[in-house]
């Protein structure tokens, strides 16, 4: 099912609507991020350190997948080494999202 809508309208579609793949202009991607941002500085403490917390270890994910992969930047001249491919493996391995 394809879903098409606004900026104003976004988050409600969202939520109603999950995506699959998510086709968007950066604007849309930025205000969302804006968004989240500003409600997680007015969010408690314990939020906003597990929030960063979770960013953080997606990132860590994110970058071991694509040394995994072959696309990242830093390696795009000269191929990773043989140790720094299996510790991104053991990395992305370990980080990988659980499907609930």
């Amino acid at each position: 099912q394809m879903v098409v809508t606004t900026l104003r309208k976004f988050r409600d579609d969202l939520t109603s609507t999950p995506p699959d793949h998510l086709v968007c202009v950066p604007l849309v991607l930025d205000t969302l991020y804006n968004r989240v941002m500003l409600r997680l500085a007015s969010a408690s403490s314990l939020r906003r350190h597990l929030a960063s917390f979770f960013i953080a270890v997606s990132s860590v994910f994110i970058q071991a997948q694509r040394v995994v992969k072959g696309v990242a930047l830093e390696y795009a001249l000269t191929p990773a080494s043989w140790m720094t491919l299996l510790k991104a493996m053991l990395v992305a391995a370990l980080l990988r999202p659980v499907p609930l």
